[in-house]
């Protein structure tokens, strides 16, 4: 049987794309960082690729059955 990704990697980009970016407007709105600063673009893209690899190994992998799933054998 083929290996599969597992966890979720797409929905962890998304996220660690949102918190980079979040990131970066907390930084602007407190006046931490000037307006023209590449690190904006570094905290969106760290985001990003941190979100991916969490993805990656986190424990949330596909549906495996839960407590109404029917069971096998019986």
């Amino acid at each position: 049987m083929a290996s599969r990704t597992r966890g979720r990697p797409v929905l962890g980009g998304i996220c660690g794309f949102f918190l980079g970016l979040f990131v970066s407007i907390s930084l602007t709105v407190y006046a931490r960082v000037p307006l023209n600063s590449p690190l904006y673009i570094a905290l969106v893209a760290a985001g990003l690729v941190v979100g991916i690899l969490l993805g990656l190994v986190g424990p949330f992998g596909r549906h495996r059955g839960g407590a109404h799933a029917p069971r096998r054998g019986a």
